[in-house]
């Protein structure tokens, strides 16, 4: 029988010499014995040269190598195989009774028991090896390109933080690794290298134009022995056959020939085009107007295009050129705001200005945070910063409508309903502002200070205008995504989340990441309070993305939604649980937006287990947020978990009409309706059902139209209670009150009075009185009788 014979391939660097040494060890532990030889230069000339190595150590059995098969456990394991003399791999393939392990960086024929092929890791899981608080973990992990000896190699070389500058390109290549994966820059003659380095530095700068110059400095022929030496790929872009081949090539030829090369290809690029100036700027460190100004405009085509950390490269580049401090200063700031955008705050913390550079990662994170400590950062660069807008300004609107409640001087109030200027992008402290950029901070506002209808009107123009491949488009997919779930319209989203989900895939942008946690939220509550099949994949797909304290905002609403399905479905225990994580022992919010949006839901759970006490001073103490922040939203949910917590007093109608009082309270439609159907279980509770059924019915439309069946369920059996008396001939089923009536009927179809209970929104004791009186009117004495009743609504 055939030994096991295993082929273990990928391209250099990915792991095979380990994974062939852990077998060795394995091996060895066991008792077995194992020979090992590896492909050396040269092994090509000499015949045999792989397998005199193997048989070295076992001189006895070099005549007759079937005898290893019959003395003893031993394992023959081959790295490089495909570089190994073809005598040697001949003699290794027709090898039978042993057990052979061979690597290769593709595949070999051969009579192979298994392969196993290991490739470069995957984007997202080379991001989360790599150190991403390092000014250079994007160059590095570009450049290491998802293989695993790169990564490491490149990670243990890393320049310190304070000494990497932002417009760097590429990393020193250690020893080891240019050894294993770049050899062949080792034995370039002159003429290759030079034109091994104008296609490195042209890679900075792809196009069309760059390609043509290319072309123009270099022959065909030499391009071609490029390509054969495994250099360059095959084709016309010029393209590397790994990233860290280009860096070898740039460590080979040293800073002076590299300035020398790059005057070249700007010489032969077009004098008032990005590429020549990028390269021009480059090779002469010397500051230039022209160049920076250049440079500058590109960095702003960049950013429109959504190209981000180009932007970040051109506009730091343009800085470090500038002949004006004050201009250069403006243009680093342009280049820290694009910096965060690009989700990299090690870039950004770089940068040489003033702390107000900070703002908007400040801000966001005061946002998806709600904490005090957050909120008090922004306020602290607020304070220190607001020469750059008079303090009156969109940046400095934007930070005070996030953290604070009130809107002093009415600033916000005025950005949010002022009509839209044509015209040029206005100027900003960080640049010109455009009006996709001045349309997202103006629906973050909206969204902040949960003025719904003026966030969705906002972010859809942001979405409108915006580079369909940029961060601001993903940006507002995602907060539409909210705005629309707020409005009860659950199928738009839906739609929203999953277009944010597939325009916010980069894994090394925070920002994206941020997105994409909000997205997955929003389809997890939306799958939840819909009871869809998949809800429980939705669930952990959002809890994988959401980062504990960072995302708070998102992780609440989820909660929220949780709680709100457990307590239509009477598991009331657990909708409690969830509400009340959103403040914390002494009653203050974790977040000090979303968690007021869950005061009525909290209150309504309170008053069902009995723990209105403790609810009480937390709806008491939100009186001066509501008040601050005046937010219809917010002030409707106050005044319905007051209703709620008033209990049979009547002061408990005022509250809930004051909650269904102001009809811009409609663009929030399932809070809206909950806030009908409770008010109508009120009113049906004290004798007044024909008041109630309006409430009702329109409650019912609203759950219908969203898609929200547990609640469309619960109104209806509200309107079954609050139904007129059925006109009877005096049979005792017409004697029973509406909600008697309802309680038997669905006793008759076995249902337990915990299964009623959460039927109806009623506890379980209240549905045992209902049947308790029942018994008696229908001349019944136990449950099991009432299916024998002919009719319950007096018709026989």
């Amino acid at each position: 029988m055939r030994a096991e014979r295993t082929l273990v391939y990928g391209p250099r660097g990915t792991g095979r010499s380990t994974a062939l040494a852990e077998a060795i060890r394995e091996h060895t532990a066991g008792g077995g014995q194992v020979l090992v030889t590896k492909a050396l230069p040269g092994d090509e000339r000499l015949p045999g040269a792989g397998l005199q190595r193997l048989l070295t150590p076992v001189p006895d059995v070099a005549g007759d190598l079937g005898r290893l098969a019959r003395t003893g456990r031993w394992l023959i394991c081959v790295d490089d195989l495909d570089r190994l003399d073809q005598l040697s791999r001949e003699v290794l393939r027709a090898l039978d009774g042993v057990p052979l392990l061979a690597s290769a960086v593709g595949p070999v024929d051969g009579p192979w028991t298994r392969t196993v092929r290991l490739d470069r890791l995957p984007r997202a899981r080379a991001h989360r090896i790599a150190d991403t608080t390092h000014p250079a973990a994007r160059v590095l992990l570009a450049q290491a390109a998802g293989n695993p000896l790169a990564l490491a190699e490149l990670a243990r070389a890393l320049p310190p933080a304070d000494g990497f500058a932002v417009t760097t390109t590429e990393l020193p290549v250690p020893v080891r690794l240019r050894r294993a994966l770049a050899p062949m820059t080792d034995d370039l003659d002159p003429v290759a290298q030079r034109a091994a380095l104008l296609a490195a530095f042209a890679t900075e700068t792809p196009g069309p134009r760059t390609r043509d110059a290319l072309e123009s400095l270099a022959a065909p022929g030499v391009w071609t022995a490029l390509v054969t030496a495994g250099v360059l790929r095959p084709g016309r872009r010029f393209r590397f056959a790994h990233p860290v081949i280009r860096a070898a090539v740039l460590d080979r030829a040293g800073p002076a020939r590299g300035r020398e090369v790059r005057h070249e290809l700007a010489t032969a690029l077009p004098a008032d085009s990005p590429a020549h100036a990028w390269h021009a700027a480059r090779a002469d460190p010397s500051p230039d107007d022209r160049l920076a100004g250049i440079l500058a405009r590109a960095g702003a085509a960049l950013s429109h295009d959504g190209r981000l950390r180009m932007a970040v490269y051109a506009f730091a580049l343009a800085a470090a050129r500038s002949c004006d401090p004050a201009v250069a200063h403006d243009r680093y700031l342009r280049a820290a705001r694009e910096a965060h955008l690009a989700g990299e705050a090690a870039w950004r913390a770089r940068m040489p200005v003033t702390t107000t550079a900070e703002l908007p990662a400040l801000i966001r994170a005061a946002w998806l945070r709600g904490d005090d400590e957050s909120r008090r950062r922004v306020r602290a660069a607020l304070d220190g910063g607001t020469a750059l807008d008079g303090g009156t300004g969109l940046l400095t609107t934007w930070g005070r409508a996030v953290v604070d409640d009130e809107d002093a001087g009415g600033a916000a109030e005025r950005l949010l309903h002022e009509p839209p200027r044509p015209g040029p992008p206005r100027p900003g402290p960080a640049g010109p502002v455009a009006p996709y950029e001045r349309a997202m901070a103006l629906g973050t506002i909206a969204l902040a200070r949960h003025e719904t209808a003026l966030a969705e009107r906002y972010l859809r123009r942001t979405a409108e205008l915006a580079p369909p491949a940029g961060l601001h488009h993903a940006m507002a997919l995602g907060g539409l995504a909210w705005t629309s779930f707020d409005a009860g319209d659950l199928d738009a989203a839906r739609l929203h989340a999953e277009r944010a989900l597939a325009a916010a895939r980069d894994p090394g942008n925070a920002v994206l990441l941020d997105v994409r946690a909000g997205a997955l939220t929003t389809l997890a509550a939306v799958a939840v309070l819909r009871e869809d099949p998949g809800h429980a994949e939705r669930l952990q797909q959002a809890r994988e993305a959401l980062q504990p304290g960072r995302h708070a905002v998102h992780d609440l609403r989820l909660d929220r939604a949780r709680a709100q399905l457990a307590g239509i479905r009477g598991d009331h225990g657990l909708a409690w649980h969830r509400l009340r994580r959103g403040y914390d022992p002494a009653g203050h919010p974790v977040h000090h937006r979303a968690s007021d949006l869950a005061l009525a839901d909290l209150a309504q759970v309170a008053v069902v287990l009995g723990r209105q006490d403790e609810v009480a001073p937390i709806v008491a103490a939100a009186e001066a947020r509501v008040t601050a922040l005046r937010s219809a939203r917010t002030t409707a949910l106050w005044h319905r978990a007051r209703a709620l917590l008033a209990g049979p007093d009547p002061v408990a109608e005022t509250y809930f009409r004051l909650a269904l009082a102001d009809p811009g309270s409609d663009q929030w439609a399932v809070e809206r309706a909950l806030a009908r159907m409770d008010y109508a279980q009120w009113l049906r509770r004290r004798h007044r059902p024909a008041e109630s059924r309006p409430l009702l019915s329109a409650a019912r439309d609203v759950f219908a139209t969203s898609g929200l069946t547990a609640w469309r369920e619960r109104a209806q059996a509200e309107l079954a209670a609050a139904a007129p008396p059925p006109r009877g001939d005096g049979a005792p089923g017409s004697r029973l009150t509406s909600q008697q009536r309802q309680v038997v009927v669905l006793a008759a179809q076995g249902l337990t009075n915990a299964q009623i209970a959460a039927r109806l929104g009623l506890s379980a004791r209240t549905v045992g009185t209902h049947l308790s009186r029942a018994y008696p009117i229908l001349g019944v004495t136990r449950r099991s009788q009432l299916p024998s009743v002919q009719s319950f609504d007096g018709r026989p």
